[in-house]
This record gives structure tokens, C-alpha cells and sequence, in this order.
């Protein structure tokens, strides 16, 4: 369980740089996929509501983190060609996600910018958009200027939610148990296969 109210007692300096690594590796490589992004910018700003954390601070680390990671992945695809998702992962995918991914590509092309602002505010997506844009004619200047506005913008939104949501008692314990729904659910969905076979 994630009991925020614990965080406080850390150094704020420690949970900013746990922070900045988890976003960097969350927008900039493949295993970002499976991190908590919208999670972590929500509990930083829990933090704040609980006043261990200046809400300056955490809305700078969040944004210039996830955004680092996003220049990182584009600067990677566009050095050694796009790549989404390794073949390996790629045959697995159900059809559904398949058909998304080329539904990604096709919009990359006619409307980066959007993708790009997007792209930056939904979990995975965050992950995948900057990939798929540096296969795309989008100048890598244009990406940086789209993807720091996005990144700020996702950054203020989610520590304020967070602030707000910190500040009642029962949804900050409600947001230390969300795991186990989302946990119910793979397992469920994973059991369901294994039936099928």
C-alpha cells in the first residue's frame, strides 16, 4: 500500500530525485510502459497538500522530468530508427491494440503537434507519441517547444489535483488502496486466458 502520509517524513530533496528518475525512465524508455506516471504527480501533490513539498518545486520537477525523458526517446528514435514497440512485444498485442498503434502512426503524420500535446497527458501514450513522432517530418525544435508546454501543462494539472484530493482524509486513504483494483483486474483478465486455453 501507498501511504502517502509516510512520505512526509522523507527529505524532500530524496523524494525529488526519486521523482525526476522515475519520469525521465517513465517517457524516455520502453519499461515506462508499465511505471505509475499520473500516479507519481498526483502524490506529489498530496505532499504539497500536506505542506512537505512547495507546490513550485513539484510542478518544476514533474514537468522538466517527464519532459527530459520525452527528449531523450524522441532524440533515440530519430538516431536509431522508430521503433514503438520491439517485434518481440509487438506479435502478443491483441488486434485492438494493434489497429491503435496504426491508428497512432497515421495521425503522427498529419497532426504532430496535437499528438505530441496529447500524447503527453495519457499514461503509455506518453511513453509511445515520442517515438512515433521522430518518425515523423516534425522538427526536433518544434517537439521540444510542443513537449515542454505539454509537460507543464500535464505537471500543474496533476499536482493540483493532487493538492486537492490531499487535503481530504478519506480519499488520500482511498488513493493508497487504488492498487488492488487495478490488481484484481490483471489477474482476473490473466485467469479469463488461461480458461480460454
Amino acid at each position: 500500500m501507498l501511504d502517502v502520509d509516510n512520505l512526509t517524513l522523507a527529505p524532500a530533496p530524496l523524494l525529488f530525485v526519486v521523482v525526476a528518475v522515475l519520469l525521465v525512465v517513465e517517457s524516455g524508455y520502453l519499461i515506462g510502459l508499465v511505471l505509475p506516471g499520473n500516479s507519481i504527480p498526483l502524490t506529489l501533490g498530496m505532499l504539497v497538500a500536506s505542506g512537505a513539498l512547495h507546490t513550485v518545486h513539484a510542478v518544476v520537477v514533474v514537468a522538466v522530468s517527464s519532459c527530459a525523458g520525452a527528449q531523450l526517446a524522441f532524440a533515440r528514435a530519430r538516431r536509431h530508427g522508430t521503433c514503438v514497440l520491439p517485434e518481440v512485444l509487438g506479435r502478443p498485442l491483441p488486434d485492438r491494440v494493434a489497429a491503435w498503434q496504426r491508428w497512432l502512426h497515421e495521425q503522427s503524420d498529419s497532426r504532430p503537434r496535437s499528438i505530441a500535446v496529447c500524447g503527453h497527458m495519457i499514461g503509455g501514450v506518453r511513453t509511445l507519441a515520442p517515438r512515433v513522432l521522430a518518425g515523423t517530418r516534425l522538427r526536433r525544435s518544434d517537439f521540444t517547444m510542443v513537449s515542454v508546454a505539454a509537460a507543464t501543462l500535464w505537471a500543474i494539472a496533476l499536482v493540483s489535483v493532487g493538492s486537492i484530493v490531499g487535503d481530504n482524509e478519506v480519499l488520500r486513504t482511498a488513493y493508497g488502496f487504488a492498487w488492488i483494483p487495478v490488481v484484481l483486474v490483471a489477474v482476473g483478465s490473466r485467469l479469463r486466458d488461461r480458461s480460454r486455453l
